[in-house]
C-alpha cells in the first residue's frame, strides 16, 4: 500500500515540476517568486479546508504539539518552494532532484535518532547505489549547463535541506500524533507556509521595482494545477510515510523523481539523454529493487 501511495505522489510531483518549469520564465523577480508561491499555498489551504470540512467542523481543532509540527512543516515548505523556483532559473533542471535526494540523508538520520527506524544492509547497499547514480547524473547535468557558482550551489543545498526537514515533519506527525488526519496536517502546513511566504513577499517588495510579474491569467491557471498537484503530492507522500521506513521512502522518492526529471528534461526541455544519464537511471532502478527486498 505504501508503494501505491508513493507512486501517486511521484506522478503528482512530476506534473507539479513540469508546471513549475514552464512558468519559471514568466517570473523575473524574487518578489514574483514569492507572489506565485503564496498564491499556490492559499489555493492549497482552500483544498485542505474543504477536505477537512467533510469530516465536520471539529476536525479543525488541534493541540499545540500538532501546531508545532505543522509550523515546522509549513516554514520548511515555504523555504523549499521559494528556493526550488530560484534553483530552476539558476541551474540544470536535474540538479534540484539530485540535491533533494541528498537532503533525504538528513531525514533518515533524524528518523533513526528520534524513532529508532532501523537501516538494513539492503537499504545501505541501495543507498550507496543511489549515491553513485547521483554522482553520474550530476556529472551529466553539469556537462549540459556548465559549472555552478557558489551562490547556486548554496541555494540548491538549502533547497535539499529544507525538503529534508519537511519530510521529517511528515514522519513526526504520523509517528507521534495518534489517529491524526493527513488532511488536517496538510491544511495547517499550508497555512504556516502561506504566512512565511507572505512575509518574504513583503520584504522583497521593498527592494524590487513594481512589476506585473507572474500575474497573467495563464500563469494563474498553471498555478491552480500546481496547487492541486502539490497538495496531492504532500497528502499521498504523508500517507506513504505510515507504511514505509524513512530509509526506503525518501531515497526512493527523490531518486525516482530524478529519473522522471531526466525523462521530462529530455522530452520537453531539450536536455539530451547521454550514456551517463542512462547509466544513472539503470543504477537508480537497481537501487530501488535492492532496497525493496
Amino acid at each position: 500500500m505504501g508503494y501505491l501511495f508513493l507512486t501517486i505522489a511521484l506522478l503528482c510531483g512530476s506534473i507539479k515540476g513540469f508546471c513549475g518549469k514552464k512558468i519559471s520564465g514568466k517570473v523575473n523577480t524574487l518578489k514574483g517568486v514569492f507572489y506565485i508561491n503564496t498564491l499556490r499555498m492559499l489555493l492549497c489551504i482552500a483544498i485542505g479546508f474543504f477536505i477537512v470540512l467533510l469530516g465536520g467542523i471539529g476536525g479543525f481543532k488541534v493541540d499545540l504539539y500538532t501546531l508545532f509540527i505543522t509550523a515546522m512543516s509549513g516554514i520548511t515548505t515555504a523555504l523549499f518552494v521559494a528556493t526550488w523556483i530560484i534553483s530552476v532559473r539558476k541551474g540544470a533542471y536535474l540538479m534540484i532532484d539530485i540535491f533533494l535526494m541528498l537532503g533525504s540523508v538528513l531525514t533518515i538520520i533524524l528518523c533513526n535518532l528520534f524513532f529508532k527506524e532501523a537501516i538494513t544492509i539492503n537499504q545501505c547497499i541501495g543507498f550507496l547505489l543511489l549515491l553513485a547514480s547521483t554522482a553520474i547524473m550530476c556529472s551529466y547535468s553539469s556537462s549540459i549547463k556548465g559549472s555552478f557558482s557558489l551562490s547556486s550551489f548554496l541555494i540548491l543545498a538549502f533547497c535539499g535541506l529544507s525538503n529534508g526537514l519537511t519530510d521529517f515533519s511528515q514522519k513526526c506527525y504520523v509517528k507521534t500524533v495518534e489517529g491524526g488526519s493527513i488532511a488536517v496536517f496538510n491544511f495547517y502546513t499550508y497555512i504556516f507556509a502561506a504566512l512565511a511566504l507572505l512575509i518574504f513577499f513583503m520584504i522583497s517588495h521593498k527592494f524590487e521595482k513594481e512589476e506585473n510579474d507572474g500575474k497573467s491569467f495563464k500563469v494563474f491557471l498553471v498555478v491552480c494545477i500546481m496547487s492541486i498537484c502539490l497538495f496531492s503530492n504532500s497528502y499521498f507522500k504523508t500517507m506513504a510515510a505510515k507504511f514505509l521506513n524513512s530509509a526506503v521512502l525518501y531515497p526512493v522518492s527523490n531518486s525516482a523523481a530524478i529519473v522522471l526529471s531526466a525523462i521530462m528534461a529530455s522530452v520537453f526541455f531539450g536536455e539530451k539523454m547521454t550514456k551517463k544519464s542512462v547509466l544513472g537511471i539503470i543504477l537508480t532502478f537497481m537501487a530501488i529493487i535492492i532496497m525493496s527486498l
